[in-house]
């Protein structure tokens, strides 16, 4: 927002000089003059933008841009110029179909340029075939993004470290992923193993073991949607827009993680392999053990479908 507003500064009063209108003041046939009916001097065009700013968005600022738009709301419906327009003459063509036609077109043009630079952003840095070094990139880019951990991250080799800064109290300063995602019970998944062809990975495994548990453990499935995204998001097979993005990791939220599975999604296959004998299994939560002798191990794996 507030680079839209430096830019607008420019280049409103640009318009005002050069057409006698701005964009959308010329989708729907309007052009805005000094009172001697000729453009407006770029000057008096850059002095009104900053009046309409302050009196009519309030620059923006929280809570007062919400006083200063009824305020302008009152004015439209009392009948009162606004402080920006005064001495300004507006010119209106009769109304026209094409007119709320182009307003249409445009805004659709601005939504989609929009949701494409958003899109665009929550792609990965390293794209393509990625080495364990940029697939470690790629996945400690999601994690700030995603702002999951400050302090955990994988070295250029692929393994796994947790920073041990301490705040002013004394404590760790944030959560490690491993506390947020339930998997400080797994210490060996979080070994990542990484299948490499030609220098690049093609597959992440992540696998763990435990026998005659006494203690639940934490649900192990939820590394794998950022493995997905750091491994495959910035593939060509991959969705550009986020929505469709977005599915795929709802999918994998809702997956039930407590049996063998294979997942296709795009470019990308996903299997799991699960043996368990006296657990429970709560989605999202974890396994319990129901019986004193107990076994469980699992294997995920996140693979690049070529097929």
């Amino acid at each position: 927002s507030l680079t839209a507003v430096v830019l607008l500064a420019f280049v409103e009063p640009l318009f005002l000089r050069l057409g006698g209108t701005t964009p959308g003041k010329a989708l729907l046939g309007m052009r805005l003059t000094g009172p001697d009916g000729k453009n407006m001097p770029y000057t008096e065009g850059l002095a009104r933008y900053f009046l309409m700013m302050w009196y009519g968005q309030g620059f923006e600022i929280p809570i007062w841009s919400a006083i200063q738009w009824y305020r302008s709301a009152r004015r439209c419906w009392d009948d009162e110029p606004q402080p920006w327009d005064v001495e300004v003459a507006y010119i209106a063509k009769p109304f026209r179909a094409r007119y709320g036609v182009g307003l249409v077109l445009a805004t659709l043009l601005v939504l989609t340029a929009g949701e494409a630079a958003n899109s665009w952003s929550q792609t990965p840095p390293n794209r393509g075939d990625v080495t364990v070094a940029e697939f470690a990139e790629n996945f400690n880019w999601e994690i700030e993004y995603l702002e999951l951990s400050e302090r955990s991250y994988l070295t250029p080799e692929g393994q796994w470290r947790n920073r041990s800064e301490v705040d002013e109290n004394g404590s760790y300063a944030g959560v490690t992923l491993d506390e947020l995602l339930g998997m400080e019970d797994w210490p060996e998944a979080r070994d990542f193993h990484y299948t490499v062809e030609d220098g690049h990975v093609t597959a992440v495994t992540l696998s763990g073991t435990v026998d005659n548990a006494v203690t639940g453990r934490g649900s192990p499935e939820g590394y794998v949607p950022l493995i997905v995204m750091a491994l495959t998001f910035g593939r060509e097979e991959s969705a550009f827009w986020y929505w469709p993005r977005r599915a795929q990791l709802v999918e994998l939220e809702r997956t039930n993680w407590s049996e063998d599975l294979t997942i296709h999604q795009p470019g990308v296959v996903i299997t799991a392999e699960v043996e368990q004998t006296g657990f429970y299994y709560y989605a999202g939560i974890g396994w319990q053990p129901m019986e004193e002798e107990n076994h469980l191990s699992f294997t995920y794996t996140v693979a690049l479908d070529n097929g």
